[in-house]
């Protein structure tokens, strides 16, 4: 029984009760599951890649797939259209395709709780807001002025939303 499932621009993936499966499109290594990949416990797709979360440590494949030496103790991860980023104990970490700017994580960034990654853009709920970076061809990081304690951020290709208390937003391509 699936337990979990991600899916990437042209393929999928799911945790099952004999571990992680993927299958689509496979141009860039993006279904060849790790071989030393044991008990994971989360998976994301992007573009043309796939990470999982097994205990403290994060393996990906496909495009982008070098995950940081020194990234300490990841808990969320997410996956865009070639980069990665992952919630850690020293902050958010970001990598991978930065052709617009989606893994210049602010310096100003203050204590993120949430962080969503879009085709080539960036979001993060921090205890200021939402902040996003990266790729605005679309308005996808002009966030409302007038959001009230966002509690969740979801991006796609050219667009972003949030929930809030009150409703939930959606800025960018409609």
């Amino acid at each position: 029984n699936p337990t979990a499932v991600a899916a990437g621009y042209d393929h999928t993936c799911a945790l099952t009760d004999d571990g992680l499966r993927c299958w689509g499109d496979n141009e860039r290594g993006q279904t060849d599951v790790p071989k030393d990949l044991k008990n994971p416990d989360v998976v994301v797709g992007g573009g043309s890649l796939t990470c999982a979360l097994a205990g403290d440590k994060l393996h990906c494949w496909g495009y982008s797939q070098e995950v940081p030496e020194d990234l300490k103790n990841p808990d969320v991860v997410v996956a865009g259209g070639g980069h990665v980023c992952a919630l850690t104990d020293d902050g958010l970490r970001c990598w991978g395709d930065n052709e617009r700017g989606q893994t210049n994580v602010p310096i100003d960034l203050r204590n993120p709780t949430a962080v969503a990654a879009g085709w080539a853009h960036t979001c993060a709920i921090t205890e200021d807001g939402i902040r996003c970076w990266g790729l605005n061809s679309q308005g996808q990081t002009n966030v409302p002025k007038d959001l009230i304690r966002p509690s969740s951020v979801a991006a796609g290709t050219g667009h972003t939303c949030a929930a809030t208390e009150e409703d939930l937003r959606c800025w960018g391509n409609n």
